[in-house]
């Protein structure tokens, strides 16, 4: 590798890396504790022509005086940390510009977690130091003694555990979010936004599976490619994150997830007990015509059995149940009074009048485009209406109808729903906005993360729904 096809890193005011010219670093030999003296020799080696400065961090006293250092110099401050992972967090918040680490003496991954993290906030190079002093015991047995390979494995396996810690909080967030939002859209089977729409528009449940299984696989693979895409460069240049200088997650609480977790035989059961209850409910779905009350049935007696399985008692598993109701009973609120309205406009003719005029906005002699139109209107509607079965609840008895009046099946109607209920979950702040706060990503820099993959999803979205007025 030619050295200006290397990474560039800004220290300070200075970049090194790249085309960029090499810089001289030299390092003090005083005790940094004592200002005076470390600030002469610094200002000593400046007028010599030295770039970079780099001294050493030994206690907090020596991390606090850092900031004074700072005022008196004029070149960027590197501290040089041994043991101690606090030191290097304070030598940060003292005005060091980068960092001189052996992750191998810092300690944990928690620890080298803390000083990443902090790094990252303040935009500050991590510079990964091995010797052969701190050199793993199996690294010298392998190589039978301190050798330039052995302290190049060491170099490269801690520099891999901090590049490892390098994906912002976006990654995370949106590889549950687009996921989610992804499967809504293209769904094949899902019995609470295909299974209502279908129903409601008198369509064969599940049926459009093969059709539908094609536009879930593209789907799917544009989200991952662009996640990853992003993923990667993110983990390869931090300053590209969309996230960079505002990464506002707190972390305090992650521990709590660190802890291993023994796979017993009691949770084995309750593996297959999961696998099994998805392959009743496929069967049940396409075989036997199963709506909402067997499926719900079917979680029920899964959960006790599975609470059994797992050693609950009978009051535990009822507690828990009780506790995880309480995250959806407002969705439940929500079905319930979108079907009282659904009954008032049936019985007032109200849904009559408003297909009527949606039939007439909509029908313009094209099916093609009279298709889209749907699409575009239920996107719409989804800012309002956020939950899938509510949005299938109220639109369906109308959308269903006007597709008659339009020329366009109600399958293609169906497919139009999922579109417009599923992948704008993703943009519109009435639906993006609580999943960000919970990411602790600001909402602005969200938009400027998904909005070129919505714009992506949506010209795939009306080319799918064009063609299904041809397949249909």
């Amino acid at each position: 590798m030619y050295r200006d096809h290397t990474k560039v890193i800004r220290i300070g005011d200075r970049k090194i890396g790249g085309g960029n010219p090499v810089l001289i670093q030299s390092m003090t030999n005083t005790k940094t504790e004592n200002v005076e003296q470390t600030v002469a020799q610094i200002l000593a080696l400046e007028q010599a022509g030295c770039d970079i400065i780099r001294c050493a961090v030994p206690t907090m006293e020596a991390a606090k005086a850092l900031k004074e250092i700072k005022k008196q110099i004029h070149i960027p401050l590197v501290a040089d940390i041994h043991f101690d992972y606090r030191l290097a967090i304070a030598a940060m918040e003292n005005g060091a510009d980068k960092i001189r680490i052996n992750p191998g003496n810092i300690g944990s991954t928690e620890r080298i977690k803390a000083v990443v993290d902090v790094a990252k906030e303040r935009n500050i190079p991590i510079r990964v130091g091995v010797n052969s002093g701190s050199l793993e015991k199996e690294l010298v047995e392998k190589y039978h003694g301190v050798t330039a390979e052995g302290l190049v494995e060491s170099a490269l396996d801690k520099v891999h555990i901090i590049e490892e810690l390098g994906y912002d909080n976006l990654v995370g967030g949106a590889v549950v979010y687009i996921g989610v939002a992804t499967g809504f859209a293209a769904a094949m089977t899902n019995p609470f936004s295909v299974g209502i729409a279908q129903t409601i528009a008198d369509v064969p449940l599940n049926s459009g599976v093969a059709y539908r299984a094609v536009i879930f696989a593209v789907f799917e693979m544009v989200s991952i490619w662009y996640v990853m895409r992003y993923a990667r460069k993110v983990k390869q240049n931090p300053e590209l994150s969309v996230l960079y200088g505002c990464d506002e997650v707190e972390r305090s609480d992650k521990k709590q997830y660190d802890k291993e977790v023994n796979f017993t035989f009691r949770r084995k059961l309750c593996t297959i007990l999961f696998f099994a209850t998805i392959g009743i409910l496929l069967y049940g779905t396409s075989m036997l015509g199963w709506y909402i009350d067997e499926i719900s049935s079917l979680f029920l007696a899964m959960m006790v059995v599975a609470g059994v399985v797992g050693g609950s008692s009978l009051n535990e598993i009822c507690l828990t149940f009780i506790e995880s109701t309480k995250s959806v009973v407002s969705s439940i609120l929500v079905i319930g009074f979108t079907r009282g309205i659904l009954i008032v406009m049936k019985e007032a003719l109200i849904s009559d009048t408003i297909v009527y005029y949606l039939s007439s906005l909509l029908d313009i002699g094209d099916p093609v485009i009279s298709a889209i139109g749907m699409l575009f209107l239920q996107s719409i509607i989804n800012i309002f209406i956020n939950g899938s079965s509510s949005q299938a609840t109220i639109t369906m008895p109308i959308m269903a109808p006007v597709a008659d009046i339009v020329g366009v099946s109600r399958q293609t109607a169906v497919l139009a729903y999922c579109f417009g209920d599923g992948f704008s979950d993703m943009f519109w702040p009435t639906n993006c906005s609580l999943e960000c706060g919970l990411m602790g990503i600001p909402l602005e820099r969200w938009y400027k993360f998904i909005t070129p993959l919505f714009l992506i999803m949506t010209i795939l979205q009306v080319f799918f729904i064009a063609l299904s007025v041809c397949v249909y």
